[in-house]
């Protein structure tokens, strides 16, 4: 009797795995993706509280380069090209492109309106993170079902994603 395996038996193992890995994969690229994604939001934070501080010290709008942190360089995010950007005056985004898909991840400052009322200069409650999409899917795909859609216009769409549908 001869022992080992036939050829048989070692390209059904073989297909095995390749199945297997080839449902695998998509799953791990998705799962970098979004920790790469999370990973910005701190450092989106500290840039949009950094630019409250210097608004606050001014009176005025202010710039990155303006800032008492060190703003590093934006990160490359997958196979998109990144920068940071200035949305209005109070927002920071990283926006991306490449690959056919556009998005932009940002935070958005809230005012608390108690400390508003005591003439407080830096009323900020909580900052809301957004992001937006030019596919529809991007925001969706990396960050889950999102309750709150705000503006659907110019083939870009905003989610909001700190807040619940009142």
């Amino acid at each position: 009797m001869n022992k080992g395996f036939t050829l048989i038996e070692l390209l059904v193992v073989v297909l095995i795995i390749g199945i297997l890995a080839a449902v695998a994969l998509p799953q791990y690229q998705k799962a970098v993706m979004k920790s790469r994604l999370n990973a910005q939001w701190p450092l989106l934070k500290s840039i949009a509280n950094a630019l409250q501080v210097c608004e606050a010290q001014r009176g005025d709008m202010c710039d990155l380069d303006e800032l008492d942190i060190d703003v590093p360089p934006a990160p490359a995010i997958g196979s998109s090209s990144c920068a940071w950007s200035r949305v209005v005056e109070s927002d920071i985004s990283l926006e991306c492109g490449g690959s056919g898909v556009e998005f932009s991840l940002g935070v958005q400052p809230t005012v608390d309106p108690e400390c508003a009322e005591h003439g407080d200069p830096i009323c900020l409650k909580w900052y809301g993170r957004f992001c937006q999409d030019n596919d529809g899917e991007f925001c969706e795909k990396y960050f889950g079902p999102m309750s709150v859609t705000v503006g659907e216009g110019g083939g870009v769409t905003t989610y909001f994603l700190d807040q619940k549908d009142s």
